[in-house]
């Protein structure tokens, strides 16, 4: 069912681009992947603080998705290891269990914090401006999926992280690709104004399930 549904958005994602509706999202993507590849290369101070507004989007969403989730956040620390090494941040939260304990754990890497703003503020602005707010979403986005590269790669592919370890690396993985594609759905449909109707849902649903079915006679007919 999982393979089915990310089938599903791949080919939402694939289909009916408008490249003239996101041009601004593209421009602002790739602005900040020069401008990340620019700071890696000169290192020094510009660095120290981007790792630092990652730390913060991090913990800061973790708080967020707590107190939605219904928890408690009893305190959150930012520390910058480049500036003080050996100190950790943190969020300590309470109220956590169940179901949503893991999308608690893994909203870091699948909830792009600073895109979420100029997603709602792209339906309240008019031309030019919603055209600034397009950019703002493509840096943004940039900026989480880099920051989501870079803290697998750094961590042994999540298995230094304990947000990954405390859910478990298949699950983890399985949640943050899922909700990934989803989010990009979403910020396509937002783009391009073009939300998928009734008709296409259950059009979707039931392909979804013809997808299951397949995969899981073509599973069967491998077994002995």
């Amino acid at each position: 069912m999982i393979c089915a549904c990310s089938t599903e958005m791949l080919l939402f994602l694939a289909s009916d681009i408008d490249f003239g509706a996101l041009d601004w999202f593209l421009i602002g993507f790739v602005c900040f992947a020069l401008v990340y590849g620019a700071i890696l290369y000169t290192g020094g101070a510009f660095q120290s603080h981007l790792h630092f507004i990652r730390l913060l989007r991090h913990e800061l969403t973790h708080s967020i998705t707590t107190m939605i989730s219904g928890g408690r956040v009893r305190e959150m620390l930012v520390a910058n290891p480049i500036e003080k090494p050996g100190t950790n941040s943190y969020v300590d939260a309470l109220g956590l269990g169940g179901l949503i304990s893991p999308f608690v754990y893994l909203s870091p890497y699948y909830l792009p914090l600073f895109t979420i703003p100029f997603l709602l503020l792209r339906y309240v602005v008019s031309p030019p401006t919603q055209q600034a707010v397009e950019f703002l979403i493509g840096f943004t986005l940039a900026f989480h999926y880099t920051s989501l590269i870079d803290e697998l790669l750094k961590q042994r592919f999540g298995l230094g992280q304990i947000d990954i370890r405390k859910t478990g690396v298949i699950l983890s993985y399985v949640v943050i690709g899922i909700l990934n594609l989803l989010s990009l759905v979403v910020i396509k449909a937002v783009l391009q104004e073009k939300w998928p109707s009734a008709d296409n849902l259950t059009s979707f649903i039931s392909r979804t399930q013809a997808y299951y079915m397949f995969i899981v006679d073509q599973i069967r007919g491998l077994l002995p």
